[in-house]
């Protein structure tokens, strides 16, 4: 099974539309937790029962059959790739692969966040990469909060909230930047931004597919 643990119900569709995409017939499952990410906007951090917790829920799925299990929240991933599970199963955050494309691309890199517990993971995230490829000493990284856009998330409007993310883009991006969306719920703010003619990455799609490679994977709980 591949599981989902997600901070917000929208991303149910969002996910399960990815994944039928690329498979009809792995058996998916969706956890939503959204008092998780309340609670660390609340405390402004994540705090160790938010740890905690988050910790406890991705151990839930892993008994219940999941092989792969995936948090979809970029300000909680980090915590859930270090929750301990059995050998055989495996645990991703899904901004992972976004910044491994976006630390090899040698671009500064302009990371843009509606809610600001998302931006010191994603770039705790972005440096652990770059040392990693020993990109750490060149790598520049610029962050942009596009606060102004999460109160239209929360109400439901969608187009406000995408319009207000492609607006702050637009204001703030050189020439030669590369965007990264640090929100799985930002990434179709890109359709706003083709005009701009830079790369423009987003976590749902490069995650679902490095998740699906995973759980293809031979299991290496015997090594």
């Amino acid at each position: 099974m591949l599981a989902f643990l997600h901070t917000a119900e929208v991303h149910v569709a969002t996910f399960e539309h990815l994944v039928r995409e690329l498979d009809d017939e792995i058996q998916v499952r969706h956890e939503v937790a959204a008092a998780l990410l309340a609670a660390t906007r609340a405390a402004g951090s994540i705090t160790d029962e938010v740890r905690a917790d988050t910790t406890a829920a991705v151990q839930t799925l892993a008994p219940e059959g999941a092989k792969v299990i995936v948090c979809t929240c970029s300000t909680l991933g980090g915590v859930a790739e270090e929750a301990d599970v059995a050998d055989d199963v495996r645990v991703m955050r899904i901004d992972r692969p976004m910044a491994e494309l976006a630390v090899a691309s040698g671009r500064r890199i302009v990371v843009f966040a509606a809610v600001a517990s998302t931006l010191e993971p994603t770039r705790a995230l972005l440096h652990e990469v770059a040392a990693k490829t020993h990109r750490s000493q060149e790598q520049e990284i610029v962050e942009v909060l596009c606060q102004h856009a999460w109160p239209f998330f929360e109400a439901g409007d969608q187009n406000a909230y995408l319009g207000a993310i492609a607006a702050a883009i637009e204001a703030a991006v050189r020439p030669d930047d590369l965007i990264l969306l640090a929100q799985a719920s930002m990434a179709a703010a890109s359709g706003l931004l083709g005009h701009l003619g830079l790369p423009i990455l987003s976590s749902p799609k490069l995650g679902v597919e490095a998740a699906l490679a995973l759980y293809r994977a031979p299991s290496t709980s015997s090594t």
